[in-house]
């Protein structure tokens, strides 16, 4: 399965790419979190990515974390640390000319089973999909929608998902050179017994700092238990393009600095 979903992903990008030099970009990223129960969980992520014919996106996001779980009475949760699942993403994108300079994207990711399973591996390749919309209503503001689903073996739609699919709006603007974007995201439909949804509202801000790059921080505060009741990541790196530039949206830089599609360690179910 993971030999024929990369293989799969690498033979699209070239047949639509063709010889055309890529326009690459690279970043890091440095988080940590909290749930209500006590378990935490920190985390530092370096994103490649790749854009191929004014099209194309790919990405790969190697990540190291550090998981403790919650205190059980007077027992010490447990930590565990190493490098994570290795998410791997490819997807097309595209922005519209006329009025409100219309966007959208779609992209498939894999998270292929590279971590110790006794630290934050999962021992498996989990795959998943994601969608993104949105539009320039002024020169400085822009408003998106996006949803995320697993497509098996746990992939996570979203920063501490606990469902299949989770869902997300927003907004940003710019105030000189600076970027100012909020989001909130959740999770919809069922979940597993004894997990709770996810639900967060998250504010991030980007500062350019060179040509061509930029420092980013991004917070988050849980608006139920299933998601962790703080969340924050520093990052820099090259301004996003393409697909990519989807990602301005805090919720997404967030989940980036913890390995995207990668579920977290510190989240135990309830009952």
């Amino acid at each position: 399965m993971r030999i024929f979903v990369v293989g799969a992903c690498g033979a699209f990008a070239a047949m639509v790419c063709g010889a055309q030099a890529p326009t690459w970009g690279a970043g890091a990223a440095a988080g940590g979190l909290k749930f209500s129960d006590g378990a935490t969980e920190s985390a530092f992520g370096v994103t490649v990515s790749a854009r191929f014919a004014d099209l194309v996106d790919a990405s790969i996001n190697p990540t190291w974390g550090s998981a403790t779980s919650a205190r059980v009475g007077s027992v010490a949760g447990r930590t565990v640390s190493g490098f994570r699942d290795l998410p791997v993403s490819v997807g097309i994108s595209r922005a519209m000319p006329g009025a409100l300079s219309p966007s959208f994207g779609v992209a498939l990711g894999v998270t292929l089973p590279t971590g110790d399973t006794a630290a934050l591996g999962s021992g498996q390749t989990g795959v998943g999909a994601s969608v993104f919309a949105g539009m320039l209503p002024s020169e400085n503001l822009w408003v998106g929608a996006g949803a995320g689903r697993s497509l098996s073996n746990g992939y996570s739609a979203a920063l501490a998902s606990a469902t299949s699919t989770s869902v997300a709006l927003s907004a940003g603007t710019r105030t000189g050179p600076v970027l100012l974007s909020g989001s909130i995201s959740g999770d919809v439909g069922p979940v597993e017994k004894g997990v709770l949804p996810a639900r967060s509202i998250a504010g991030g801000i980007a500062i350019p700092i060179a040509r061509g790059l930029s420092f980013t921080l991004d917070a988050s505060a849980g608006l139920s238990e299933g998601s962790p009741s703080w969340a924050m990541s520093a990052g820099f790196g090259t301004t996003p393009v393409g697909i990519i530039s989807a990602a301005s949206a805090p919720y997404q830089r967030l989940g980036k600095a913890f390995g995207s599609g990668s579920k977290s360690k510190a989240k135990q179910p309830k009952g």
